[in-house]
């Protein structure tokens, strides 16, 4: 594991009572993310997915708080998420509760009870939207482009919960508001990605993958998330978030770069098709 996820990974488990320490401590393997024991890392290899809060002007003294509830956040989230989704090997409700009353303690410290729980609570009802959602799209077996994204960005609204609520206390509104766009936004990038390369796994879990629900090719869904990560990197410069809105640029031309002719030409037409410009992120936090 990287230093950050083993060392807030050993703490939850040194810190837990004694009868859900081996649980916790063979949690990714258990959800079928590692091989090995404890090994978050194999899931979890991208710089903002590991520690989002880094990528931010927040002050010193609250950076490392915050870096600390994200990845107790990532830990509760990937656990409800692949529990959600029938990939956990084992019954792990029990460590999720526990996941969960760390992570809102993480935010108790911050922002006090009554805001804290709220927190939690918008995460839970926006992700149990998010699979409800899901679910009604793959048994009707049709999606639209916006039906995909929304799915998305409710199921991941945790993802950007810990950097936020720290962002809210020491940033104006419009940049809030364009620093979740811009997130969710890398966020869409990312997961057209994994949804190409995941293809056939999907089809065979599922019987349909989400390029084929959407009438697509993984072709399309590459090229999608270079579109992505590029329209992040603008947004984000334009939230006055420069590390993020590079690391974002710097993935898009990565992933041009590994884009066969064909679709570079292709495309731009396929952007005009989906109506891409039409596609804004819906705001989970910086409305509320």
């Amino acid at each position: 594991m990287t230093p950050l996820l083993a060392t807030v990974h050993r703490e939850v488990v040194e810190r837990a009572p004694p009868g859900l320490r081996e649980g916790l401590d063979w949690l990714p393997r258990t959800l079928g993310v590692s091989t090995q024991r404890g090994g978050w890392v194999e899931y979890a290899r991208l710089a903002p997915i590991i520690g989002l809060p880094r990528f931010f002007d927040l002050p010193k003294s609250t950076r490392p708080r915050a870096v600390r509830r994200h990845v107790l956040g990532g830990f509760w989230g990937l656990t409800l998420d692949r529990e959600a989704d029938g990939q956990s090997l084992g019954g792990c409700s029990t460590e999720l509760r526990h996941l969960e009353a760390l992570w809102h303690e993480s935010f108790v410290e911050v922002v006090g009870l009554e805001q804290a729980s709220r927190v939690l609570a918008d995460c839970r009802l926006s992700f149990e939207a998010g699979v409800c959602l899901e679910r009604t799209l793959f048994a009707l077996r049709r999606a639209s482009l916006v039906e995909y994204a929304t799915c998305l960005w409710l199921r991941t609204g945790w993802f950007s919960a810990s950097t936020l609520v720290e962002l809210e206390r020491h940033s104006g509104a419009r940049e809030l508001a364009l620093a979740e766009r811009g997130i969710q936004e890398l966020m869409l990038s990312l997961q057209f990605l994994d949804d190409a390369v995941d293809l056939e796994e999907d089809r065979s879990a599922r019987g349909l993958s989400w390029p084929e629900l959407l009438g697509q090719t993984r072709a399309d869904f590459t090229f999608l998330s270079v579109h992505f990560a590029s329209r992040a990197a603008e947004t984000l410069s334009a939230a006055g978030v420069p590390l993020l809105s590079r690391w974002a640029r710097l993935r898009a031309a990565h992933l041009w770069r590994l884009t066969p002719h064909a679709q570079r030409i292709a495309g731009p037409m396929l952007l005009l098709a989906l109506d891409v410009n039409a596609l804004h992120p819906r705001p989970l936090w910086s409305n509320r």
